[in-house]
């Protein structure tokens, strides 16, 4: 395994794979390229996986080791939930995906409460219509509840093309 495919985002799952694609020997080498990193960790051996680690800087070994911990920890519920956002993630256009990962960089500026409080409120705004959305974005309760770099990650997040 390159270092390159180990540096790709944690999640990316298994391309639907039906009669399309043609031989079942094609569709599983495509399956196991756009596995995500994480499972193609779990399927190699220990040896294999040592060697594929020990291709990595420090710093990105030391943090895929601990993303692989996490993966291992997640319910499998969990795992398809984030799963199922990476894939709607990688359905975005390549500058809404920047502007996305600018969004989680301001976020993790907050302070552990803070991210709590907007994590809360982007939950609640996705339930809203366009329209309701918008308008609390606009209220007096919203500009008083969140301070302006909370304001501006709530609206970016809400924000839909």
């Amino acid at each position: 395994m390159s270092p390159r495919s180990l540096r790709r985002t944690a999640v990316v799952l298994a391309a639907a794979l039906g009669g399309v694609l043609g031989t079942a020997v094609y569709a599983q080498r495509r399956a196991v390229k756009s596995m995500p990193a994480v499972e193609r960790l779990r399927r190699m051996t220990p040896d294999q996986r040592r060697r594929a680690l020990a291709e990595l800087p420090p710093a990105r070994r030391q943090a895929t080791e601990q993303w692989l911990a996490n993966w291992e920890k997640m319910t499998p519920d969990e795992r398809r939930q984030l799963t199922r956002r990476y894939e709607n993630f990688q359905q975005l256009t390549p500058e809404r995906q920047q502007e996305l990962r600018g969004v989680y960089h301001d976020y993790q500026l907050l302070a552990p409460a803070r991210q709590t409080a907007v994590s809360a409120e982007a939950a609640r705004l996705r339930k809203l219509s366009k329209s309701e959305r918008l308008k609390e974005l606009h209220s007096d309760a919203f500009q008083g509840r969140y301070s302006t770099p909370e304001r501006d990650i709530l609206e970016k997040l809400a924000r839909t093309d």
